[in-house]
Formats: C-alpha cells, sequence, structure tokens
C-alpha cells in the first residue's frame, strides 16, 4: 500500500492479495485498488465472451458480488 496514495494500485502480487484480504475484511480503500488494477482485464474478458454492448454491465455486475 502506498501510504501517499491509499488508493494507488501496486503491481506486486504479494501487495495485490493482501489488498484482497484487506478488501474481504471490509476495506474499502483495499476493494478499490483491487478494483483499479483487475478492471482492464475484467472488462476485456466480458467483452470477449459476450460483446461490447453488454460488457460495461457484466463488469460492474462483476464488482457487486465481490463487494
Amino acid at each position: 500500500m502506498n501510504l501517499r496514495n491509499p488508493l494507488a494500485v501496486n503491481p506486486d502480487p504479494s501487495e495485490q492479495m493482501l489488498d484482497v484480504r484487506r478488501a474481504v475484511a471490509g476495506d474499502a480503500h483495499a476493494f478499490e485498488r483491487v478494483y483499479r488494477s483487475t478492471v482492464p482485464r475484467i472488462h476485456a474478458l466480458a467483452r470477449r465472451m459476450a460483446g461490447e454492448e453488454a460488457a460495461e454491465d457484466l463488469t460492474q455486475e462483476v464488482y457487486l458480488r465481490a463487494w
């Protein structure tokens, strides 16, 4: 976690796992970091699987369920 900016995305996999654990425990800043670091890949997957029209809604649904 970046102490100067608690929402900064950290590409280090061990830090990402810590963020996932913190997000599961209810840390909103950690959830936002997880979101920011994964949303491009999730959206790209949704677009490939369901098309451009549905990708945004599917991406949103993924994170709503995760939260």
